[in-house]
């Protein structure tokens, strides 16, 4: 590649509610050239293909693959979750964090992963070496620019290949052969260890020994973790999902990753989505009504201009706001109406920010919330909610997914033997709407999973 194509322009910028003082405590934004993002999107099309054609193993990654989202690395994690806690058994989750994944990726330790144990061609490995050598780095602040330095390690920021480069690099992560209750879910650099038994001294054994195994795999390619911010979580589901025992136990297991014990949490974060011992979604619905609330606080200046045209300020709300709450609806849906209309009780408030149709008693008109949609042309939160999952369920359903396969295709006496006590995967929500004749799309009719009792009623 040419000298030109491969300098870089770093903006810091400041996290949120973080000291701007230390410098830790900015993100790098990196400006790369347009030029060398085509020719980089053109290489990663060929590498792409040939890890296909070699049959390179991502069974377990999620990330940057084609037809993969958070979405699914998600879906095949709480049907996982449900269907453990439906056999009494508790799932033991451990979230691992990589510090810097991509800024201290070893390069000749990539390259020697492609040439001697994936064989992949070698121009394309003459290309990825020539690529991630010799990389130069400027500093912008306003308009002053730090000298060039030389990047010895890791990925471009912001380029088209890197997330592929870095998936390639850890395809070979250590399998979970030998261990039958053990399981991996990577999405690029996020990883995800589970295991699901009742016999917890097993699962505290097995997943010591498999986290010793990936400590030594960390070492041996310069990967570093860090063990501080791993975490560790066991789903034991309501009182009558798991013993006492169990439950006691549980919180008696101690796992360690190079000698450090790993952080015990009531409150795992994982690609977005907030999952708690007790396996219910009401602490991320608060945290998404959170970030709905600071939004349109964000943008209430747009929405309380007069001067602005209504549909402006409309569609700035369906494309900044409404995806902040559809986003995994597929997982979270088993949620009971009394915490989905805590969303739409926001969103209607948003929309008569925006329209100006408010129905307080010195208003000059009273819009009732029918009234309030039907004018904004926008469908509420609750029907587009059941659409987004219902579509996402159907997509897979068609693709014939074989990550999702099994998830996908649960037996249909199981999904009818599921009473109020029980955890429902994902995929219930697809059986209460063939149930129903697909009437799941109905403003007055979403189904209150959590609650769903006897008969096959909808609560409304």
């Amino acid at each position: 590649m040419p000298s030109l194509w491969k300098e870089g322009i770093i903006i810091p910028l400041p996290k949120p509610n973080k000291n701007s003082k230390l410098i830790c405590n900015y993100r790098p934004i990196s400006k790369l050239s347009c030029l060398a993002k085509v020719f980089e999107k053109i290489q990663a099309e060929k590498l792409n293909k040939e890890c296909i054609r070699l049959g390179i193993n991502f069974d377990t990654q999620f990330g940057f693959r084609p037809g993969l989202t958070t979405n699914h690395a998600l879906f095949k994690l709480t049907t996982r979750i449900a269907n453990n806690l439906n056999d009494k058994t508790p799932t033991h989750l451990v979230a691992l964090d990589f510090e810097k994944a991509y800024d201290t990726l070893w390069i000749k330790g990539l390259v020697y992963k492609m040439v001697h144990i994936f064989k992949i061609s070698q121009p394309l490995c003459k290309f990825v070496l020539n690529y991630l050598t010799n990389r130069t780095y400027k500093v912008q602040v306003n308009n002053n620019y730090s000298e060039p330095y030389l990047a010895p390690a890791g990925t471009a920021q912001g380029s088209a290949i890197s997330c592929l480069l870095y998936i390639i690099y850890v395809a070979d992560f250590p399998k979970h052969d030998g261990y039958v209750h053990i399981s991996t879910s990577q999405f690029a650099d996020d990883t995800l260890i589970s295991v699901q038994t009742s016999m917890t001294d097993l699962a505290e054994e097995e997943l010591n020994e498999y986290l010793s195994k990936i400590a030594n795999y960390l070492h041996k390619w310069k990967i570093k973790i860090n063990e501080n911010k791993c975490e560790e979580i066991t789903i034991l589901g309501n009182i009558k999902q798991t013993s006492q025992n169990v439950r006691k136990r549980a919180k008696q297991i101690e796992l360690k990753m190079n000698d450090n014990t790993i952080p015990k949490s009531t409150n795992l974060k994982y690609l977005g989505v907030h999952l708690t011992r007790n396996f219910k979604f009401n602490q991320h619905l608060e945290v998404v009504r959170k970030k709905m609330l600071a939004a349109y606080f964000t943008l209430k200046n747009i929405f309380f201009n007069r001067k602005i045209d209504v549909n402006i300020k409309l569609l700035a709300y369906k494309q900044i706001i409404k995806p902040i709450a559809l986003y995994a609806a597929p997982i979270w849906m088993q949620v009971s109406k009394a915490q989905i209309n805590k969303i739409a009780t926001l969103e209607r408030k948003i929309l008569r920010a925006c329209t100006g149709l408010y129905r307080k008693p010195n208003s000059v008109k009273y819009y009732s919330n029918a009234m309030l949609y039907e004018t904004s042309k926008i469908n509420p939160i609750e029907d587009d909610l059941v659409k987004h999952s219902l579509k996402f369920i159907d997509k897979e359903k068609m693709n014939g997914n074989s990550t999702l396969k099994y998830c996908i295709r649960l037996d249909e006496d199981y999904l009818n033997s599921l009473n109020y006590y029980k955890s429902k995967p994902p995929i219930y929500l697809d059986y209460l709407n063939e149930l129903n004749n697909g009437n799941l799309n109905y403003y007055d009719k979403i189904p209150t999973i959590e609650n769903y009792r006897d008969n096959w009623f909808l609560h409304d």
